[in-house]
């Protein structure tokens, strides 16, 4: 059975529509991440960050992103490191900046041939973990902003 110039047609449109379908949550489910990140950032106070917390938007902008985010995780844990130390925290641990960073390289790791076939995986599990990670961070760095408050 022979598919006609009419029926192909309306396969690719189906196929394009599921496509964009899939990319817009993608991109959804992304700028919620990047929300996360701004978030902690703007929790931390701007005494203790080194990057203006709309500046995690620009990880929306193609191939930029790939360097962009190691700079973003890196700021981050600096700015959570920097808001623990504030609070007299001596042991702040390294602000997820390990678990960051695996996700933020392997990310690249996925353009290098063969090396790409796992890296997605990797990038993956380790992209919900540090998200795990930041969220935990929202919900404690205001708790040390109010307990500052009524020690001052």
């Amino acid at each position: 059975m022979e598919m006609s110039d009419q029926d192909a047609m309306a396969l690719m449109a189906s196929l394009g529509a599921v496509f964009f379908v899939i990319l817009a949550v993608f991109i959804a489910i992304f700028c919620l991440f990047l929300y996360s990140l701004h978030k902690v950032l703007a929790n931390a106070g701007e005494e203790n960050r080194g990057m203006q917390p709309g500046l995690v938007w620009l990880n929306l902008i193609p191939v930029f992103n790939w360097g962009w985010m190691i700079y973003t995780v890196i700021k981050v844990a600096e700015a959570i490191n920097n808001k623990h130390k504030a609070h007299g925290i001596t042991d702040p641990g390294n602000g997820a900046k390990t678990v960051g960073l695996i996700y933020s390289i392997s990310v690249l790791c996925g353009l290098i041939p063969i090396i790409g076939i796992i890296a997605p995986f990797v990038a993956l599990i380790s992209w919900i973990i540090y998200w795990v990670k930041i969220s935990g961070y929202n919900s404690s760095l205001p708790q040390l902003q109010g307990s500052a408050d009524a020690a001052a």
